[in-house]
């Protein structure tokens, strides 16, 4: 199937208020642009019923930052948003994660393969710039409500990997956090296991296919001479080595 595409996303947001009770929401995967997304997004806004929204692997322009402007507003009532494939970039990301500075509803958020961290090597020549990597970890700080966080397959690295992670010393609600399929390669990773060793609320870490070093495998597992709290954790596909 090649998805439902925006003609019929166009009928459907027409009748979205007329389904108050409606908690759930869908979209992922149906060739949808800002052509019809706007007009949805709007009336997302408005549906107070509505705490589950999955619009992944759309085309999201202008429709994000509908999205984002709503998450401010006191009365958001979404608990899970899932964004996955959505073309969601660094300073796309610096917005939402604004709004979860302010956010009081959500719990899950999902960002599984957009371009976070893509301006990375910009950001060594522009340090004030602010990267995906680093607006999730500023973000962390500030948030007690988010639970589950979801930023696998993206382009997290450098210092933008190190200062999210150290940043998770300040956060204690989150307790699903899934960053495989990143490059947080060996110091960002010793930091997560030197956190570890302090942090009380973590208890799912994948931190799977992101060039771990054996250094750095050494610092999480002596990590767990003091963490009780960590339940599940995936380091498979790093190079961790014999040692």
């Amino acid at each position: 199937s090649m998805g439902l595409g925006d003609e019929v996303i166009k009928s459907l947001t027409t009748v979205l208020d007329k389904l108050p009770n409606c908690d759930t929401l869908m979209l992922a995967d149906n060739r949808l642009t800002d052509d019809s997304l706007i007009d949805l997004c709007e009336k997302v806004t408005h549906m107070h019923s509505l705490t589950h929204l999955d619009i992944s692997y759309n085309k999201m322009d202008e429709s994000s930052k509908i999205i984002f402007e709503y998450l401010i507003n006191p009365h958001c009532d979404l608990k899970v948003l899932v964004m996955e494939h959505s073309d969601i970039d660094d300073f796309e990301c610096g917005d939402l994660m604004d709004a979860l500075k302010v956010n009081k509803s959500l719990r899950s958020l999902d960002l599984q393969d957009n371009l976070l961290g893509e301006k990375e090597q910009l950001n060594v020549v522009l340090p004030e710039l602010l990267t995906g990597g680093e607006a999730v970890g500023e973000m962390l700080t500030v948030n007690k409500y988010l639970t589950e966080l979801d930023v696998s397959w993206n382009s997290i690295r450098g210092d933008s990997a190190q200062e999210l992670a150290e940043c998770l010393e300040s956060n204690n609600t989150i307790k699903t956090l899934c960053m495989s399929h990143n490059a947080f390669g060996d110091v960002p990773s010793q930091v997560i296991g030197d956190v570890l060793s302090r942090n009380k609320s973590i208890t799912h870490l994948d931190m799977s296919f992101n060039s771990v070093s054996p250094a750095a495998a050494m610092v999480i597992a002596n990590a767990f001479t003091k963490n009780v709290t960590v339940e599940f954790l995936l380091l498979n596909g790093n190079n961790i080595g014999r040692r």
